[in-house]
């Protein structure tokens, strides 16, 4: 027998692949980002979100949280979710709930950063498209946690103390696959769906440090603002403050107002609204103050911060037949919420909650009307809802419960009561109440024909946008505002006791306003071939 060398031979294949394409036959600059980066390139720890893949894009950079691309402003930009746009009206921004749809939702994110084509009118556009289901069920499950326990201190922070309390979960979910109904329909190469959701609860620690007044002030006792009386129980001079009653002498003359003896005002000269609000506001000091009276940042609280955001997507595609097909999709998030607690007691120095739901509708119909004829319309919806507001809980009758006069009673009957805002030279008050409401709709119809013949390729289109905007806006001094500062009696919570404000305010809402706009836009370009290598 003999043996024989077989011969060696490696093959090696090299094919594209998924990579993104140079594209020849347009001048555009672009690059178009798949689901793979979506899941795979490092994201926020504080968010996910689209803009952590688009910032890796040449001549794009982040700028407070909006896109600046080329040098030219963060509001030149266009986005838009399936061909209909996800802009915010009033900013012309992208939205704060930027395609109201999660990552793991979005099959393609294109960057198109310079020269584009006539269909889009902004110096950069930002195109994302949806997952689709397919004939095979598909789901993904993914939670995220970031917390202090992991985490080190500051790098300048010097203490000793644990980190500041920082707890942070984001989760998402996915499921696609064909729509079928035992024993009534089988979607089978006919009708799909896609689902996605994303979710976040980030909590963090928001301890505060704040000036809030004695058991001695509150009861009128001033005498630490002073070291030495003399023997009428005056101050004498240059030993501290010395607290003067407005109420005696000549009231334009404050060279004629009596001292209050030893610095105390009498407990029947106290207010009733003044003694009402403070029972109501303050808490005891919990620290030793600081500063010439010992009075500075005598009490600290942590209400925490809280963000929650949940956002939902629902996609049905429908082949009607080879040449046509069509597909529906609704985006919501329903939560985008900020909330701060206020410090003081039941957070009545002003609580804050901002939220900023949204929802996003598109219905496409895409027509292969022959070999070189390609239609696309779609009908979109788009709305945007920006509340917000600082103060008391909502509702309440603190008007009547402090016994104030003048004040409160006009407009919506959640706001028309509300605490008013209170000031001091040296504590911390009240913030007011004020709240924003701007909603805002787009309805929108594209169309877009493309047709190639010979060497050219035409495409032309419109885009008609409706737009709504409704702005309703309550200022926070719409139940009055007081100031106390130390220019009557000498000392600004003396003032707030004695019930004389250094300064008054009382606002008027104005009406809300309603805007309504269409804009029309038309284009029509024509690619032509003129060589393999020239496309003009």
């Amino acid at each position: 027998m003999t043996l024989e060398v077989g011969s060696t031979r490696t093959t090696v294949t090299v094919s594209a692949g998924s990579g993104t394409a140079v594209e020849t036959e347009t001048a555009s600059l672009s690059n178009l980002h798949g689901s793979m980066e979506f899941s795979q390139l490092p994201q926020s720890i504080y968010g996910r979100s689209f803009a952590n893949v688009a910032k890796v894009t040449a001549a794009v950079q982040g700028a407070n949280g909006q896109f600046v691309v080329n040098g030219a402003p963060d509001s030149a930009n266009n986005f838009t979710l399936d061909g209909v746009t996800t802009m915010d009206l009033a900013n012309t921004r992208v939205s704060p709930d930027n395609f109201d749809i999660d990552i793991d939702g979005i099959q393609t994110l294109k960057v198109q950063t310079a020269n584009n084509s006539a269909e889009y009118g902004q110096v950069a556009q930002f195109s994302a498209y949806s997952k689709a289901g397919t004939n095979d069920y598909h789901g993904s499950a993914w939670w995220g946690n970031f917390n202090s326990y992991f985490s080190t201190r500051d790098f300048f922070d010097t203490t000793s103390q644990k980190p500041s309390f920082t707890n942070n979960n984001e989760m998402a979910a996915t499921i696609g696959g064909p729509v079928n109904i035992p024993g009534l329909y089988k979607g089978k190469d006919k009708t799909f769906f896609f689902f996605s959701y994303g979710g976040q609860r980030y909590r963090v620690g928001q301890r505060g440090y704040f000036s809030v007044p004695t058991s001695d002030f509150r009861n009128g006792n001033f005498s630490a603002l002073c070291s030495s009386y003399d023997a009428n129980g005056v101050c004498t001079p240059g030993s501290g403050i010395q607290l003067k009653d407005p109420a005696t002498g000549t009231p334009s003359d404050p060279t004629t107002w009596q001292p209050f003896a030893g610095n105390i005002i009498p407990s029947s000269r106290i207010s009733s609204v003044s003694n009402t609000l403070q029972n109501m506001l303050y808490p005891a000091p919990n620290r030793p103050g600081t500063g010439t009276y010992g009075i500075g940042n005598n009490y600290t609280y942590d209400p925490g911060y809280q963000f929650n955001y949940d956002a939902f997507s629902i996609r049905v595609d429908q082949k009607i037949s080879d040449r046509n097909t069509m597909f529906a999709r609704l985006g919501i998030t329903a939560h985008n919420q900020d909330i701060d607690n206020g410090y003081l007691l039941n957070g009545l120095d002003g609580n804050y909650m901002g939220n900023i739901p949204g929802h996003n509708l598109v219905i496409s119909d895409t027509q292969t009307i022959s070999p070189t004829l390609l239609n696309e319309a779609r009908f979109g919806f788009t709305r945007l809802l920006y509340t917000n507001g600082t103060g008391a809980p909502l509702g309440v009758d603190y008007i009547s419960q402090l016994g104030l006069q003048g004040v409160g009673g006009v407009g919506d009957p959640a706001y028309a009561n509300n605490l008013p805002r209170f000031t001091f030279d040296r504590f911390r008050g009240t913030s007011g109440t004020n709240h924003n409401n701007n909603a805002q709709n787009i309805f929108e119809y594209t169309d877009n024909m493309t047709w190639i013949h010979n060497k050219h390729t035409f495409k032309w289109g419109t885009d008609i946008q409706r737009f709504q905007l409704n702005n309703v806006s309550i200022p926070n001094n719409h139940v009055g505002a007081f100031g106390f500062g130390n220019n009557i009696s000498g000392f600004d919570y003396a003032n707030f006791l004695l019930g004389y404000p250094s300064t008054t305010t009382l606002a008027t809402p104005t009406p809300g306003a309603y805007s309504r706009s269409t804009l029309w836009a038309f284009y029509l370009q024509d690619d032509m071939r003129v060589t393999p290598k020239l496309t003009i």
